[in-house]
């Protein structure tokens, strides 16, 4: 959150600004989004090791994985923009679009698709978890 007197901290709720924090929260809070986005977060990191950059050197897997994911978002989400015609809304949108720390929202969708990995992998199959 901004510091009054302070132009230059606009973190938000935890995350780098606002427009990282919302869209992240949109991302979480509709339930096919939020799966559909998981099991990407999944595949990227299934095939981070093999990735032309990593093979060469130029990132590590994780890199590759998170990297690979923010691309995929922005283009997606960037892609569903309803305004599509010239106006003072959709370049408001698109500025909006542009704050947004892509890189920032797959980092954590590839640590909750980890941690979900791990969670799963360590509960013995009963009836009784919830």
């Amino acid at each position: 959150m901004r510091k009054k007197g302070d132009m230059t901290d606009s973190t938000y709720q935890g995350w780098s600004n606002y427009e990282t924090w919302l869209v992240s929260l949109w991302l979480d809070n509709d339930q096919g989004s939020y799966d559909y986005w998981r099991d990407r977060a999944a595949s990227f990191r299934r095939g981070a090791p093999t990735s032309r950059n990593v093979l060469e050197g130029i990132w590590t897997a994780t890199e590759a994985a998170r990297f690979g994911l923010a691309d995929a978002l922005k283009e997606a989400i960037v892609e569903d923009s309803p305004l599509e015609d010239a106006s003072v809304y959709s370049d408001l949108l698109n500025a909006a679009l542009y704050e947004v720390n892509w890189d920032e929202i797959a980092g954590d969708l590839l640590y909750e698709e980890a941690a979900r990995g791990q969670e799963s992998d360590s509960e013995a199959p009963s009836s009784d978890k919830e």
